[in-house]
This record gives C-alpha cells, structure tokens and sequence, in this order.
C-alpha cells in the first residue's frame, strides 16, 4: 500500500522510516481502518525480520565506523538535552548511558 498523504505521499510503506510508522500508530487518530492495518502489518513484518532478543545484530565491518559514529553522535545529542546539569533528571541520564553501553555492545 501507498501512504495516501503527509510527508511521505506516494512511497511504499516499506519505504518509510520506521520510527514514522509507529509515530503515525500512536499520533495518527484520522487514520483509515484500512491504512491503520496496513502499517501495523508493516511494522509486525518488520520487527519480526530484526534479531531476536538476546541476538545480536550482525553488522558489516566497512558499516561499524559509521555506527560508532552514530552512535556517539547521537549519544552527545541526547544527553545535551537530558543531563541534570541543563535540566534533565539522573534517571534519564543513567537509562541514556545504559541505552549507550547496549549499543555499543552489538558492535563487539
């Protein structure tokens, strides 16, 4: 199915981020029912592809530099916001820094 409106008008659901698709589910109360299930299905097939809990992904050796990258981007991005010093709490801080070592962790 096509998505019919918004910012992705016209591309394959499987061509739209996943994070969009879930923000769509959540946000979204003008959905179709016909629209509602398709994304949902998307989202299950999806999911269902992605490593099982306790597996760890396999990612190419030439694609590890620009995940550590990433990762330690959005690390640095996350925590400007969420650091008690500007405002955040210590529990977001220490689930930032958890969320971190557990990306980090599929790399090795």
């Amino acid at each position: 199915m096509r998505m019919p409106w918004g910012k992705y008008a016209g591309k394959w659901l499987d061509e739209i981020p996943l994070g969009y698709l879930g923000w769509l589910i959540e946000e979204a109360r003008f959905l179709t029912p016909e629209l509602r299930n398709a994304i949902k299905q998307e989202i299950e097939d999806r999911l269902e592809l992605a490593p099982a809990r306790g597996q760890k992904a396999v990612i190419p050796q030439a694609l590890r530099p620009w995940v550590t990258e990433i990762i330690e981007t959005g690390f640095r991005h996350a925590a400007r916001k969420h650091h008690p010093d500007v405002g955040g709490n210590d529990a977001a801080m220490r689930s930032l820094l958890e969320a971190r070592q557990c990306l980090q962790t599929c790399l090795n």
